[in-house]
């Protein structure tokens, strides 16, 4: 049987944030660049899946209607 020390316990404590920071007109413009910024990701990513639906769509179409190389003709 192992007995542990009081020597090895770790005290978790938890520190309040430094005064002042929460407020702070640096603290506010950084999280408003990171919100804009998750915003212009979520646009591109939009964009991007819309592009890729568009690709494949032209890609199935043209499937059926032979006009890839090597395609076979469903009709």
């Amino acid at each position: 049987m192992v007995a542990s020390s009081a020597a090895s316990a770790v005290a978790l404590t938890e520190q309040p944030p430094a005064a002042g920071s929460v407020d702070s007109p640096t603290t506010t413009a950084s999280i408003a660049k990171y919100l804009e910024s998750g915003e212009r990701t979520r646009e591109l990513m939009a964009l991007a899946f819309k592009v890729c639906v568009a690709v494949l769509v032209l890609i199935a179409l043209a499937w059926m209607l032979g006009i890839l190389p090597g395609a076979v003709k469903l009709f």
